[in-house]
C-alpha cells in the first residue's frame, strides 16, 4: 500500500501525537508499505530529538516531505506549543492547503491524520482515515463536521470511542486500537542516589496533574524516610511546579530533570510511576513504557489506562485531582514491596501478550488493507 501521514507538528513537538504516527511508519513500512510523511520544515536546531533519530535510521520505504511555512503564518510558531488550542487549529488548516498537490500527485491507497483538522480534504480517491488519540473537555459538537470527512476512524482506547460516540455517523467504520510500546531487552539504568524513587515523566501542563501529584507527595516524605520524586519533562507549567515545590519546601526531595531520551532507563530505574493525569488522555504511551520495563505503575481512571490495566493486578487506577486517594496509593505500594513487584511483573507480562508495537500495527495493517479495498 501508498500511505501517507499528515503530521506538520511531528518535526519539532514530542507527544503522542507525534510519537504514535512515528511508530506507524516504522513498523508498517517493513511489511511493504511506502510511507510518505508530510511535515513542517523546521530548522535544524528546533527540530525534536525524537524526529531527528527517526530520520538518521528511518527504513528505505518511509520517505519525508518537509514544507516551508509562509511568511504570513510565521507568527503561529512563536507561540509556546500547548498553551492555545487555536494555535494547532490554524496550523492543521495552514498546513492542509499547502499540502493538496502531494495528496493527488503520490496516489495514496491511504491517508492518515492524528488530529481531526489536519486532513479535512476530500479531492483524492484514498481512504482517508483519522486516528483519534485524545478528547477534548469542551463541546465535542464543534468538531462534529470535521469528522465527516473521513471514511474510517481509529480510537486509541475504549475511553476515546465512548468520549466520541455520538459525533459518528452510522455509516462511518470505527475501531479500537490501542497504541503499542517497543519491548527493550536491555536498558541502561539511570542511577538514583535515594532509597526510594518515584517518577513522573509527562508534558508539564496543567492537566497532567503534576499539581496533585506534589500535594500527594507532601504527605508521603513525613512517613518514608529517603523517599525522592524526579519528574521529567517540560512545558508551560514549569515555572509554576517550582515555585510550588519551594512553597512546601521540598526542594531536597524533588528534582525536575526536564526532557530526557533514555526513557527506559528512567523508568526501570525507579520504585515506581506515577502519572496522575486529569482528563483528554487516550492512552499515555508513558504508562505502556513504564509497564514494559516491569514497574509498577499509578495512574487514573477515565483516560484509557482501563483498556491495560487491571486494577490491584498489574497497576493501580485511581480517581483525578484526589492527592489523599493518590498517595494512599503510592504508600501502600511503597510499603509493600511483595505486592509492587508482582504488580510490575503482571505489567510486563500484559504488554508482551498483547501491547507489543510490532503486534499493534501488525493488526493495523491487516484493517488498512481491507480498508483499502472497502468501497465508498
Amino acid at each position: 500500500m501508498k500511505i501517507i501521514i499528515i503530521q506538520p507538528r511531528i518535526s519539532y513537538y514530542v507527544g503522542g501525537g507525534e510519537k504514535i504516527p512515528l511508530k506507524h511508519a516504522e513498523y508498517l513500512a517493513p511489511l511493504g508499505n511506502e510511507i510518505l510523511i508530510l511535515t513542517t520544515a523546521i530548522p535544524k536546531n528546533q527540530q525534536s530529538f525524537l524526529y531527528q533519530d527517526f530520520k538518521k535510521n528511518k527504513h528505505p520505504n518511509i520517505h519525508i516531505k518537509e514544507f516551508k511555512i509562509p511568511k504570513k503564518f510565521e507568527y503561529l510558531y512563536k507561540i509556546q506549543p500547548g498553551t492555545d488550542r487555536a494555535r494547532w487549529d490554524t496550523e492543521s488548516v495552514m498546513f492542509g492547503d499547502l499540502i493538496q498537490n502531494d495528496l493527488v500527485n503520490f496516489k495514496p491507497d491511504i491517508v492518515l491524520s492524528y488530529y481531526v483538522l489536519d486532513g479535512i480534504y476530500n479531492n483524492f480517491k484514498a481512504k482517508n482515515i483519522l486516528y483519534l488519540l485524545g478528547y477534548p473537555t469542551e463541546n465535542i459538537e464543534a468538531r462534529k463536521p470535521f469528522l465527516r470527512f473521513y471514511d474510517c476512524i481509529f480510537c486509541v482506547s475504549s475511553t476515546v470511542r465512548e468520549k466520541w460516540h455520538n459525533q459518528f455517523l452510522k455509516k462511518q467504520k470505527v475501531f479500537t486500537l490501542n497504541s503499542g510500546v517497543d519491548l527493550v531487552e536491555t536498558v541502561k539504568l539511570i542511577k538514583f542516589n535515594f532509597k526510594r524513587n518515584i517518577v513522573f515523566a509527562g508534558r508539564l501542563i496543567e492537566r497532567k496533574g503534576v499539581m496533585t501529584l506534589l500535594m500527594a507527595f507532601s504527605k508521603i516524605v513525613t512517613k518514608i524516610p529517603g523517599v525522592h520524586l524526579w519528574i521529567a519533562g517540560d512545558g508551560p507549567q514549569k515555572k509554576e511546579i517550582v515555585s510550588q515545590i519551594k512553597k512546601m519546601n521540598l526542594d531536597k526531595q524533588i528534582t525536575l530533570v526536564g526532557l530526557i531520551k533514555n526513557v527506559s532507563g528512567f523508568l526501570a530505574a525507579a520504585d515506581l510511576a506515577v502519572f496522575p493525569s486529569y482528563e483528554k488522555e487516550g492512552l499515555m504511551g508513558v504508562v505502556l513504557e513504564a509497564m514494559a520495563v516491569g514497574l509498577a505503575v499509578i495512574t487514573t481512571f477515565g483516560n484509557g489506562n482501563e483498556d491495560v490495566i487491571k486494577n490491584g493486578q498489574s497497576g493501580i487506577l485511581v480517581k483525578p485531582r484526589q492527592p489523599k486517594e493518590l498517595s494512599l496509593a503510592i504508600l501502600k505500594l511503597l510499603k509493600n514491596d511483595k505486592l509492587r513487584k508482582q504488580i510490575g511483573i503482571n505489567a510486563k507480562k500484559t504488554i508482551k501478550n498483547k501491547n507489543t508495537w510490532k503486534q499493534k500495527t501488525s493488526e493495523f495493517n491487516d484493517l488498512l488493507i481491507k480498508l483499502k479495498n472497502y468501497k465508498k
